[in-house]
């Protein structure tokens, strides 16, 4: 006669359980080891950068290197203070460059308006305006100057402001407008 296992059905089903329990402790053997792997390997790297830098620092504590830096530093210093007066270089001559009206036919045509025995003793020059002093032999001296300015076509107005008289010198301030 044939055996009859009651149990059987119990069996199998427990083998079943079985399985996935090994399967899962499988899983999870499987997860320690990798998060083992890469532990092991993250701790290497660490230790290997650790190692670097000290490697690194012992490099730069050496006196020829302290030596080097010092030099390095020094010559960003120059380097930012030579781009700072750079700078100031390039805007002072675009300054100059907008206000260049002192040029060689101011200073013949000034040089022509004056009559003998006249001189200038002072010039002020910003963008728009020129002011002169000067002496003079007489107040038609200055007026021959006042004119021959207006004469030039530089101007736009001159205008004598003051004439004061010394031992017989005229002493005058005259500002003219350039155009």
């Amino acid at each position: 006669m044939a055996e009859i296992n009651f149990f059987a059905p119990y069996i199998l089903k427990e083998q079943k359980k079985q399985k996935v329990r090994n399967r899962i402790k499988l899983g999870l053997l499987i997860a320690v080891l990798i998060a083992g792997g890469i532990s092991g390997f993250l701790f290497l790297a660490d230790q290997q950068l650790k190692a670097e830098i000290r490697a690194t620092e012992t490099y730069l504590i050496a006196p020829e290197i302290q030596e080097k830096i010092a030099k390095m530093e020094t010559m960003k210093l120059r380097m930012e203070m030579g781009a700072k007066y750079l700078q100031e270089v390039q805007d002072t001559e675009a300054r100059i460059a907008a206000v260049d009206i002192i040029d060689v036919k101011l200073m013949d045509t000034l040089a022509s308006t004056l009559p003998a025995g006249c001189t200038f003793s002072e010039m002020t020059l910003d963008v728009n305006t020129l002011a002169l002093t000067g002496t003079a032999v007489t107040n038609r001296n200055v007026a021959e100057i006042e004119y021959n300015l207006k004469k030039t076509g530089l101007f736009k107005t001159v205008n004598v402001n003051d004439i004061s008289t010394e031992n017989d010198t005229r002493t005058f301030l005259l500002n003219a407008t350039f155009r």
